[in-house]
């Protein structure tokens, strides 16, 4: 069975889809709104134009997989390992994550407004530019992820260690309280004073 037909199928009866397992596919339009991915694994999958508002995914794998236009916005991930993917652009507003992993992918501009990162680890990662105003991060581990430019504003970040990540030309607020409590190296201690109009000599 396709996938398409699979969802329909699933759309048809309680909205889920269990074990599947994807490779080396061209999906485009694909409309997923508001269904549930249970165990299903995406390997060098590119989807364009696809669309998984309010979709749910549990201990789902995506791998080498590629976002062209696609829109997450008031989905659910729990336990989701999303590794090498690229996703510029991509609408993840309103998303709420629990747990899993976000390893080697590229996010550049893609729109986390008022999502809610909860455990989420994000490792080696490109988020330059991405939208994260008014998001809520409960204990997330980031190392090394690239936040170059980001929104951050309304984005409390006490307790969360950003000492291996890039933060320049970050976007707060004009006080700078986002970043009140956030743990940094001394190199980064330049960036933040920049922010705050210190010169430092």
């Amino acid at each position: 069975m396709q996938l398409r037909a699979a969802l329909e199928e699933a759309r048809a009866e309680d909205g889920v889809l269990t074990g599947w397992t994807l490779e080396r596919t061209r999906l485009e339009g694909l409309d997923a709104a508001g269904l549930e991915f249970q165990r299903t694994v995406f390997r060098s999958c590119q989807f364009f134009g696809c669309v998984f508002q309010e979709a749910s995914f549990y201990d789902a794998v995506f791998q080498g997989c590629r976002w062209v236009d696609c829109r997450f916005s008031g989905s659910f991930w729990h336990n989701v390992r999303i590794e090498g993917c690229r996703g510029d652009g991509a609408g993840f507003q309103h998303s709420r994550w629990r747990g899993g992993v976000i390893q080697d992918t590229v996010l550049r501009y893609a729109n986390f407004r008022d999502c809610t990162w909860n455990g989420l680890t994000i490792a080696e990662s490109d988020l330059r530019e991405a939208a994260l105003a008014g998001a809520k991060l409960i204990q997330p581990v980031l190392r090394r992820v690239n936040l170059a430019h980001a929104e951050l504003f309304r984005t409390p970040l006490a307790g969360v260690d950003l000492s291996t990540c890039n933060i320049e030309g970050i976007s707060v607020s004009e006080s700078c309280a986002e970043l009140r409590g956030a743990k940094i190296d001394a190199l980064q201690a330049g960036v933040v004073a920049s922010l705050l109009g210190v010169i430092l000599v």
